[in-house]
């Protein structure tokens, strides 16, 4: 991972852990308390951050994109990283980042190398 990489996935994987199993429940709840914890640090945060698409001939929308203190992107899924969320990050210039509801898991798919860097939601080890 990029140094600026590192450092980011620390501070979401904080803001996550932060969220209750309530806000994880369901999709909207848990957007808008990442967007929160997010916001408490500091952070510049655009919601549904428009792209040129989605992979399938729609309008695509970036869940969270950050652009203080760094640009990056933030798509949230339920349990996997699905196709859409990878094309739309594709599209998207700065760091990547999925998180994934269910787990809590934060995926850096920053490397160059074509492997995803993982580090584990709450209560994982």
């Amino acid at each position: 991972m990029k140094p600026n990489a590192h450092r980011a996935i620390e501070h979401l994987k904080e803001a996550v852990d932060k969220t209750t199993s309530q806000e994880r429940s369901n999709a909207s709840t848990f957007h808008s308390a990442v967007e929160y914890h997010l916001r408490l640090k500091g952070w510049l945060v655009a919601r549904e951050f428009q792209v040129t698409g989605r992979g399938d001939n729609h309008q695509g929308r970036i869940d969270l994109v950050v652009f203080c203190p760094c640009r990056m992107a933030i798509e949230l899924d339920n349990s996997r990283i699905r196709e859409k969320s990878r094309f739309k990050l594709s599209l998207f210039e700065g760091l990547k980042f999925v998180i994934l509801r269910e787990t809590g898991e934060v995926i850096s798919l920053n490397n160059s190398v074509g492997k995803e860097g993982r580090v584990a939601g709450p209560g994982q080890e």
